[in-house]
């Protein structure tokens, strides 16, 4: 279902219509001012609702002119007031300002269509200058909305010119594994914000529309690109903008400071601090660099001995953590995110994610799932109870919800319109001594006392500011607040309705009161990432801004200006977005390639080529068209008869596959996928028929995945072929190493194509039909580079090694083997938009045969 404007058709799903009607009113009201700082203006954008359980973003696709926008609110995150109008101005800022082209690029455009990308030059910028525009623009709607707004971006930056670390232009560009906040979001958020103060706000406007003319800007070549463009706009090129910013922001942060001792010095992420008996727990996640452009990433609660100061982790899971951790008679609850199918939208094939609630044992270690639904924020009663909110499915507000784990019995308490996002209580669920985070639409997160009797909230806060990261100490309720855009933490007592701010310096993360010591502990943000930080907890009495909620604005679209359609207009964005003449006189071939995609994601990126030979009065061609109509079903069609080595035409290869995917982000049985591939060749009579099974295994330090496959077909010859291979991958971890074991068997006698793979040190594969596979490999990073050109756009970040051994063995006793040494240098390109690994090998087969090889692999 659809509705329309000039400039929008937003789809949505039934009982969404509401959402969409918000959707499309907001879009329009700020789109005159979208338009005016990307300096662009665009009708038809398409515009998806989508709904993926508990998961929160948006997309653009500006070459298939789509916006995604997924309808969970994230609660306190960027000062969110107004969901809809921060993702949607944030996404349709991508869209204008990526597609705003002139001259000789809109012109190809016009010929060609969008749906390449390679003719629009704002696209093959910098990932700092793609999403820097965008904190930007979401962040001029109201004061206290937007990444530019909360304080993290600025706090950041504090962090880094105190610790001496001030990211280089390269670092922003190339995005190394290492902390950096959101990079390039928060380095271009906060160096588009420097250019608008320093220079005006209509010169970031004038870039655009220069650099979208710019002949040579698609050439990942600065001096001729986005620098040209710059001294034409700025006067300066972008590496001495990027000094200037530099100079502004150690002026602007020489003052500041860290709060308190510093206990932890590992960065990264911590979150979720809770104090019990005596012990401090968090959370902790952070990535392992193990290969070429590879790393894992462990999830980690940590306990802490407060007298002794000694940690160690007692649990290690494979997903993120979704809400603040509680502690309750000897049990430690926690919730992780998970995954399923069955949500409403096609992009992703219908998955999402919900939350798994936890209940871990810290006595005996045991761990088990109390709980799953899509949880925003829990608290566990005295009688052992879960009280828990979640989003409405339709419209704004909540959904407040009792479980008893005992009995598994749910039972809806209230639905409100205030959306929860956290609750803490130390008492009975009749109690008056639960309070909540909450916010209505077009308001910041602020406290509020929840009677469940009356079935109301009562604020003990009103400000436009965020205030969030709850937790309770007898009748003091310690929380964060980002009051004048200062992450800090206060105490509201409950006893008097006292306000008190216990820190003043640095970025704070969520606090932790320790009543019987009088210290508090906090995660503060530094230029590695977050660390934990103690000090003795000081009340200074504080009194809260006295500043109005931000007004909702006045939509002024009339309904007259809205029509409604169905389907069909789905259909209508399927034509092709792109297409290119293929001519080889020579070869007196003469034809076209074309690209494109839906709206809704039902049909996702095909693509297809059509050429004709006048010489032999034959066609020849290709088409691939993936198919998520049928999600979670996987469909895709793919048809050749095309060589493309030869550009000759060639069999006919035509396939059909279907399957069923199944995936789990929590540790154990992590992925199941079950289905047939149908393809009709020339070399069978009939399809060839190959069911296959993946199934995967992934724990915090291991994965493994085994894959099946039994192709069957009848030969043109007569006779039958029946095949059966199996795929084993394990990969170990430890700690900075990796040890991964690859074992194949094939069993295929009757197939008349090649069916072992060359390995390391061999010029050709076993020409047998039945056989083994097998590699060991061990491998590392080794060092750190991290330096590149700007001009041409080049970076090398790591040097990686590794071990190997490689063996084909069949089942007639031919055998292969070799073993050897490769070192591995990571290197990007062309402003972060291409990774190479480039390699050199030594390896030595069993016939005696050394090599030294160079060689080079292109990565996604």
């Amino acid at each position: 279902m659809t509705l329309k404007t000039d400039h929008f058709t937003v789809f949505y799903k039934p009982g969404h219509q509401d959402e969409a009607d918000q959707v499309l009113q907001t879009m329009e009201f700020y789109r005159p001012q979208i338009e005016k700082l990307s300096g662009n203006e665009q009708l038809h954008v398409s515009i998806v609702i989508d709904d993926a359980g508990i998961y929160f973003n948006g997309l653009t696709d500006p070459t298939n002119s789509r916006i995604h926008l997924f309808r969970a609110h994230p609660g306190g995150w960027a000062g969110t007031e107004d969901w809809w109008s921060l993702v949607g101005v944030h996404e349709y800022t991508h869209e204008l300002s990526l597609t705003n082209t002139s001259g000789m690029w809109h012109v190809l455009n016009e010929i060609f269509g969008p749906g390449s990308g390679i003719f629009f030059p704002n696209l093959l910028t910098p990932g700092w200058i793609v999403e820097g525009i965008t904190p930007y623009s979401e962040s001029q709607i109201t004061p206290y909305q937007g990444r530019m707004n909360d304080g993290l971006f600025d706090g950041y930056m504090g962090a880094r010119i105190k610790d001496g670390r001030f990211p280089s232009i390269m670092d922003a560009t190339f995005s190394p594994l290492e902390y950096d906040e959101e990079g390039i979001y928060t380095y271009g958020g906060e160096f588009v914000s420097y250019l608008a103060k320093t220079y005006g706000e209509e010169k970031v406007t004038q870039f655009f529309n220069i650099n979208g003319r710019q002949p040579g800007a698609i050439l990942f070549i600065p001096a001729i690109g986005i620098d040209r463009s710059a001294r034409g706009v700025f006067g300066k090129s972008f590496p001495e903008l990027w000094l200037d910013w530099r100079q502004r922001e150690s002026e602007h942060h020489k003052d500041f400071q860290y709060e308190g001792e510093q206990l932890t010095k590992r960065g990264w992420d911590i979150a979720n601090l809770t104090i019990y008996n005596g012990k401090l727990y968090y959370e902790r996640s952070f990535p392992i660099k193990t290969d070429v452009f590879s790393y894992y990433t462990p999830y980690q609660i940590v306990e802490r001995d407060l007298q002794s100061g000694i940690e160690k982790t007692i649990l290690s899971t494979t997903t993120s953590f979704t809400s603040a951790f509680k502690a309750r008679n000897g049990r430690l609850y926690y919730a992780t995110e998970e995954e399923k199918s069955g949500y409403a939208n096609s992009l992703d094939s219908s998955k999402g994610l919900y939350a798994l609630l936890h209940q871990y044992d810290l006595g005996t270690h045991k761990d088990r799932v109390v709980l799953a639904d899509e949880i925003r924020g829990f608290e566990v009663m005295e009688d052992g109870k879960i009280l828990y909110s979640r989003q409405l499915k339709n419209g704004y507000g909540s959904e407040l919800y009792q479980y008893d784990p005992r009995h598994r019995e749910k039972k809806l308490l209230m639905s409100s319109p205030y959306l929860i996002n956290e609750i803490v209580g130390d008492s009975k669920l009749a109690s008056a001594r639960l309070i909540v985070d909450a916010q209505r639409d077009w308001e910041s997160g602020n406290l509020y006392r929840l009677d469940l009797e009356t079935k109301t909230l009562e604020p003990l806060t009103q400000t436009p500011y965020t205030e969030r990261w709850l937790s309770l100490s007898g009748d003091k309720l310690f929380f964060t607040a980002n009051y004048q855009k200062i992450s800090s933490v206060y105490c509201y007592d409950l006893s008097n309705g006292k306000i008190s701010r216990m820190t003043e310096n640095g970025w704070i993360g969520n606090a932790a009161y320790d009543e019987t010591t009088g210290k508090l502990y906090f995660a503060e943000l530094n230029s590695y990432g977050l660390d934990l930080y103690q000090e003795q907890a000081k009340f200074s009495d504080y009194q809260l801004p006295d500043l109005p909620q931000t007004t909702p604005p006045t939509f002024t679209l009339d309904k007259s200006q809205i029509t409604s359609g169905n389907y069909s207009d789905n259909l209508k964005t399927l034509g092709p977005k792109f297409w290119l003449p293929l001519i080889n006189s020579d070869k007196n071939e003469y034809g076209m390639m074309i690209m494109g995609a839906d709206a809704i994601g039902d049909f996702a990126n095909y693509s297809a080529t059509l050429v004709y030979n006048s010489k032999t009065d034959k066609y020849m061609g290709d088409l691939t068209l993936p198919i998520n109509f049928f999600a979670p079903f996987q469909v895709a069609v793919i048809c050749s008869d095309w060589d493309e080595r030869t550009n000759q035409s060639t069999d006919n290869y035509n396939q059909l596959l279907i399957a069923y995917p199944w995936a789990r982000l929590s540790p154990g049985l992590s992925q199941l996928k079950v289905g047939t591939c149908f393809t009709y060749e020339d070399d069978y009579r009939g399809p060839e028929i190959k069911p296959f099974a993946t199934i995967g295994f992934q724990y915090p330090t291991a994965n493994a995945t085994l894959t099946v496959s039994a192709p069957q077909s009848q030969m043109k010859s007569g006779g039958e072929r029946s095949g059966l291979y199996t795929d084993l991958e394990y990969k170990q971890y430890l700690a900075d190493n990796q040890f991964r074991i690859r074992a194949q068997t094939i069993h295929d006698p009757d197939n008349p194509d090649d069916v072992f793979t060359t390995i390391r040190g061999y010029d050709d594969a076993l020409t047998d039909k039945q056989g083994k596979m097998f590699t060991a490999e061990y491998s590392r990073s080794l060092f750190k580079i991290r330096k590149g050109l700007w001009n041409p756009s080049v970076y090398l970040e790591d040097v990686t090694g590794s071990l190997f051994d490689d063996q084909a063995i069949s089942e007639n006793g031919n055998r292969q083997e070799s073993w050897g040494l490769e070192l591995h240098l990571e290197t990007k390109y062309a402003y972060n938009n291409l990774s190479l690994e480039w390699g050199l090998r030594l390896v030595q087969n069993i016939e005696g045969d050394n090599r030294m090889e160079v060689f080079v692999k292109t990565v996604e």
